[in-house]
């Protein structure tokens, strides 16, 4: 399990609160396949934030900085779900 869901656990249910978890993004690691391993990250918190969810934790909201690393504030590191905007 990840770190980060454990604290989500312990925050939320020794404070009695919901949580949302805001501004999230995941660097992309500097590895051959960065982009893999980064996916395969995000899917992984997600299923573990679901799966929190599901036991009880107050999970109420998980919102990311942006969809597209284009417009990020942090664009060198890759940190969000795509690289580019494209519009049609």
């Amino acid at each position: 399990m990840f770190k980060y869901v454990e604290v989500v656990k312990k925050y939320a249910l020794d404070l009695g609160v919901e949580v949302q978890i805001t501004e999230l993004d995941i660097e992309m690691p500097n590895v051959l396949n960065g982009e893999y391993v980064q996916g395969k990250y995000f899917k992984r918190l997600m299923e573990e934030l679901i799966a929190a969810r599901k036991e009880g934790v107050p999970i109420t909201a998980v919102t990311f900085w942006g969809i597209s690393d284009a417009v990020s504030w942090k664009a060198s590191y890759q940190p969000l779900l795509f690289q580019e905007l494209l519009f049609c």
